[in-house]
Protein backbone atom coordinates (compact mmCIF):
# COMPACT_ATOMS: atom_id res chain seq x y z
CA UNK A 1 0.00 0.00 0.00
CA UNK A 2 2.74 2.27 0.89
CA UNK A 3 4.41 1.50 -1.90
CA UNK A 4 1.00 2.16 -4.52
CA UNK A 5 0.27 5.47 -2.52
CA UNK A 6 3.60 6.99 -2.37
CA UNK A 7 5.59 5.66 -4.98
CA UNK A 8 3.22 5.44 -7.44
CA UNK A 9 -0.29 7.59 -7.08
CA UNK A 10 1.29 10.64 -5.45
CA UNK A 11 4.84 10.07 -7.15
CA UNK A 12 6.62 11.60 -3.59
CA UNK A 13 9.48 8.36 -2.93
CA UNK A 14 10.96 6.30 -5.24
CA UNK A 15 9.41 2.69 -5.98
CA UNK A 16 12.60 0.47 -6.13
CA UNK A 17 15.78 0.63 -6.20
CA UNK A 18 18.78 2.34 -3.56
CA UNK A 19 20.21 5.01 -5.70
CA UNK A 20 18.17 7.18 -8.86
CA UNK A 21 20.59 6.09 -11.38
CA UNK A 22 19.58 9.20 -13.60
CA UNK A 23 21.17 11.49 -10.79
CA UNK A 24 24.36 9.24 -9.67
CA UNK A 25 24.98 8.06 -13.66
CA UNK A 26 26.24 4.98 -12.51
CA UNK A 27 25.06 1.81 -10.44
CA UNK A 28 25.58 1.83 -6.39
CA UNK A 29 28.87 0.63 -5.60
CA UNK A 30 30.66 0.63 -8.28
CA UNK A 31 33.71 2.68 -9.06
CA UNK A 32 32.10 5.15 -10.67
CA UNK A 33 29.69 5.77 -8.70
CA UNK A 34 32.27 5.94 -5.86
CA UNK A 35 33.98 8.56 -7.27
CA UNK A 36 30.79 10.33 -8.22
CA UNK A 37 29.64 10.01 -4.33
CA UNK A 38 33.04 11.69 -2.91
CA UNK A 39 32.55 14.41 -5.12
CA UNK A 40 28.63 15.17 -4.21
CA UNK A 41 28.46 13.32 -0.59
CA UNK A 42 25.37 15.24 0.21
CA UNK A 43 23.47 14.77 -2.95
CA UNK A 44 24.57 11.06 -2.23
CA UNK A 45 23.45 10.39 1.10
CA UNK A 46 20.05 12.93 0.31
CA UNK A 47 19.26 10.25 -2.81
CA UNK A 48 19.83 6.98 -0.40
CA UNK A 49 17.65 8.11 2.20
CA UNK A 50 14.75 9.13 -0.12
CA UNK A 51 15.08 5.46 -1.55
CA UNK A 52 14.93 4.00 2.39
CA UNK A 53 12.30 6.02 3.70
CA UNK A 54 9.45 3.39 2.10
CA UNK A 55 11.43 0.03 2.67
CA UNK A 56 12.19 1.19 6.64
CA UNK A 57 8.67 2.42 7.26
CA UNK A 58 7.55 -1.08 5.76
CA UNK A 59 9.47 -3.15 7.77
CA UNK A 60 8.75 -0.66 10.88
CA UNK A 61 4.93 -0.82 10.29
CA UNK A 62 5.27 -4.46 10.49
CA UNK A 63 7.62 -4.41 13.66
CA UNK A 64 5.42 -2.24 15.82
CA UNK A 65 2.00 -3.92 14.85
CA UNK A 66 3.33 -7.00 16.42
CA UNK A 67 5.12 -5.46 19.32
CA UNK A 68 2.63 -3.40 20.45
CA UNK A 69 0.08 -6.17 21.02
CA UNK A 70 2.85 -8.08 22.46
CA UNK A 71 3.24 -5.38 25.32
CA UNK A 72 -0.43 -4.96 25.90
CA UNK A 73 -0.62 -8.48 26.58
CA UNK A 74 2.54 -8.48 28.81
CA UNK A 75 1.14 -5.50 30.47
CA UNK A 76 -2.47 -7.08 30.69
CA UNK A 77 -1.12 -9.80 32.34
CA UNK A 78 1.23 -8.10 34.75
CA UNK A 79 -1.54 -5.78 35.98
CA UNK A 80 -3.77 -8.27 37.35
CA UNK A 81 -1.07 -9.62 39.28
CA UNK A 82 -0.55 -9.61 43.34
CA UNK A 83 1.94 -6.93 43.97
CA UNK A 84 0.17 -4.58 41.68
CA UNK A 85 -2.73 -5.05 44.04
CA UNK A 86 -0.53 -4.85 46.97
CA UNK A 87 1.01 -1.55 45.99
CA UNK A 88 -2.74 0.32 44.96
CA UNK A 89 -3.35 -1.05 48.69
CA UNK A 90 -0.80 0.95 49.57
CA UNK A 91 -1.85 3.91 48.13
CA UNK A 92 1.18 4.50 45.80
CA UNK A 93 0.04 7.04 42.76
CA UNK A 94 -1.43 5.18 39.78
CA UNK A 95 1.10 6.66 37.48
CA UNK A 96 3.73 5.15 39.91
CA UNK A 97 2.11 1.89 39.64
CA UNK A 98 1.88 1.57 35.96
CA UNK A 99 5.28 2.87 35.49
CA UNK A 100 7.59 1.49 38.13
CA UNK A 101 5.64 -1.77 38.92
CA UNK A 102 4.03 -3.23 35.61
CA UNK A 103 5.87 -2.16 33.00
CA UNK A 104 9.19 -3.35 34.55
CA UNK A 105 7.51 -6.68 34.86
CA UNK A 106 5.98 -6.49 31.79
CA UNK A 107 8.89 -4.97 29.81
CA UNK A 108 11.07 -8.90 30.13
CA UNK A 109 8.56 -10.92 27.42
CA UNK A 110 8.49 -8.13 25.94
CA UNK A 111 12.26 -8.05 25.44
CA UNK A 112 12.72 -11.66 24.26
CA UNK A 113 10.34 -11.04 21.89
CA UNK A 114 12.83 -7.71 20.13
CA UNK A 115 16.31 -9.47 20.94
CA UNK A 116 14.45 -12.27 18.38
CA UNK A 117 13.09 -9.69 16.06
CA UNK A 118 16.30 -7.90 15.66
CA UNK A 119 18.35 -11.11 13.97
CA UNK A 120 15.31 -10.68 11.38
CA UNK A 121 16.08 -6.99 10.42
CA UNK A 122 19.95 -7.46 10.35
CA UNK A 123 19.91 -11.25 8.04
CA UNK A 124 17.53 -9.65 6.12
CA UNK A 125 13.84 -9.18 5.56
CA UNK A 126 13.26 -11.21 2.43
CA UNK A 127 9.77 -9.80 1.24
CA UNK A 128 10.96 -6.42 1.83
CA UNK A 129 14.14 -6.28 -0.14
CA UNK A 130 12.27 -8.07 -2.88
CA UNK A 131 9.28 -5.52 -3.10
CA UNK A 132 11.53 -2.55 -2.99
CA UNK A 133 14.75 -4.17 -4.92
CA UNK A 134 16.89 -3.56 -2.16
CA UNK A 135 20.14 -5.40 -1.88
CA UNK A 136 20.71 -7.19 1.26
CA UNK A 137 21.59 -10.70 2.93
CA UNK A 138 17.94 -11.48 2.47
CA UNK A 139 18.04 -10.75 -1.53
CA UNK A 140 21.08 -13.07 -1.52
CA UNK A 141 20.10 -15.77 0.61
CA UNK A 142 17.00 -15.69 -2.26
CA UNK A 143 19.93 -15.59 -4.83
CA UNK A 144 21.96 -18.55 -3.14
CA UNK A 145 18.91 -21.02 -3.09
CA UNK A 146 17.78 -19.97 -6.57
CA UNK A 147 21.24 -21.22 -7.57
CA UNK A 148 21.83 -23.93 -5.16
CA UNK A 149 24.83 -22.16 -3.90
CA UNK A 150 25.04 -24.10 -0.45
CA UNK A 151 28.61 -22.32 0.79
CA UNK A 152 26.49 -19.21 0.55
CA UNK A 153 23.58 -20.39 2.36
CA UNK A 154 25.65 -22.08 4.91
CA UNK A 155 27.42 -18.77 5.29
CA UNK A 156 24.24 -16.23 5.80
CA UNK A 157 22.70 -18.94 8.16
CA UNK A 158 25.92 -18.65 10.09
CA UNK A 159 25.61 -15.11 10.30
CA UNK A 160 22.08 -15.29 11.01
CA UNK A 161 22.82 -17.60 14.15
CA UNK A 162 25.37 -15.49 15.73
CA UNK A 163 23.09 -12.22 15.53
CA UNK A 164 20.50 -14.61 17.30
CA UNK A 165 23.01 -15.64 20.04
CA UNK A 166 24.31 -12.24 20.01
CA UNK A 167 21.03 -10.71 20.41
CA UNK A 168 19.53 -13.05 23.48
CA UNK A 169 23.04 -12.17 25.17
CA UNK A 170 22.41 -8.35 24.98
CA UNK A 171 18.67 -9.37 25.75
CA UNK A 172 20.02 -11.25 29.15
CA UNK A 173 22.06 -7.46 30.24
CA UNK A 174 18.67 -5.80 29.58
CA UNK A 175 16.60 -7.83 31.88
CA UNK A 176 18.93 -6.80 34.60
CA UNK A 177 18.32 -3.31 33.79
CA UNK A 178 15.01 -3.60 33.57
CA UNK A 179 14.31 -5.83 36.74
CA UNK A 180 16.49 -5.41 39.78
CA UNK A 181 15.76 -8.11 41.02
CA UNK A 182 18.19 -10.13 38.20
CA UNK A 183 21.82 -9.93 38.79
CA UNK A 184 24.56 -11.58 37.17
CA UNK A 185 26.66 -11.24 40.26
Amino acid sequence: MLLMVFGVFLQILPSSGVIDIRVTGAPFLTPEYNQWFSQNPVTGVLDVAKHIILPATTLAIVGVAADSRFVRASMLDAIHQDFVRTARAKGVPERTVILKHTLRNALLPVITNIALELPILFSGAVVTERIFTWPGMGQLFFQALEGYDYPLMMGILFVAGLLVIFFNVLADFAYAIADPRISYA
